[in-house]
């Protein structure tokens, strides 16, 4: 590392603490002072530490036992609402987008044993930075997934995207959305989307009912196996059938 590489870097990581305070400011304003600094201090330590393990984030600091209490208090307040954080962060970003162009939001599970975490990202160069996210516990989901999906969509175009015109949108995600409710509140909402499907997955275009690796690639350029996406820009063209939905 060159010397003017060793200051950029010294002056980043000098800056982090400062900047990090501004943005937990920003989205927590109701919170008292001595809330925002420990907010401050342990979202700092997990950048830092790259884990979420409790124990980890607690010797980031001089203090492990002083630390330890203090996370603990921190995890267990009752007024720091972990939906309105959620909302309070995406507010935050929302504002951060530039006034015109296309906005990509890509949507994924992440999963910890029986915690699961449904998140939207957007997609900035190769980078996603999420967005909105709400977590669940297995036996929440049992049974209710693609309802529990659908309602997250709603409450994300509805209310945390509210201000941004819905053509601007083009939502991506694997395979395990391309479902037909799902695809259809899509298209209600009127929002653009590229889905990742099953190739032997049954494709209705223009009233004509096809597999999806002929629709989506083409034949010659869909070896067997490999999976084709649904597609949908502007006005409707492409529907999943329901008895495709299920093969």
């Amino acid at each position: 590392m060159t010397p003017c590489e060793s200051i950029a870097s010294a002056m980043n990581q000098n800056s982090l603490p400062t900047r990090l305070g501004e943005y937990i400011s920003l989205i927590l304003p109701g919170a008292h002072g001595h809330q925002q600094k420990a907010v401050c201090d342990f979202v700092l330590a997990l950048v830092s530490v790259r884990s979420c393990c409790q124990a980890a984030l607690a010797r980031f600091f001089d203090n492990f036992e002083a630390a330890s209490k203090r996370l603990s208090r921190l995890l267990h307040n009752e007024r720091l609402e972990t939906e309105a954080l959620a909302l309070a962060h995406a507010s935050a970003l929302v504002r951060r987008l530039p006034a015109e162009g296309c906005v990509r939001l890509a949507l994924d599970w992440t999963t910890e044993e029986t915690q699961h975490l449904l998140v939207a990202s957007l997609t900035v160069g190769r980078r996603g930075l999420p967005l909105y996210w709400r977590s669940s516990h297995t036996t929440e989901l049992k049974k209710r997934m693609s309802l529990y999906e659908r309602q997250f969509l709603r409450t994300l175009f509805a209310d945390v995207l509210s201000g941004v015109a819905r053509r601007r949108f083009v939502l991506t995600a694997d395979r395990w959305f391309a479902d037909v409710d799902l695809l259809d509140l899509l298209d209600e909402l009127g929002v653009s989307y590229v889905i990742r499907t099953k190739a032997n997955y049954h494709v209705r275009v223009a009233r004509v009912l096809a597999e999806a690796r002929r629709l989506a690639l083409g034949e010659e350029s869909a070896p067997t196996g490999m999976g084709a996406g649904l597609v949908r820009r502007g006005r409707p063209t492409t529907g999943l059938s329901r008895a495709g939905a299920s093969a």
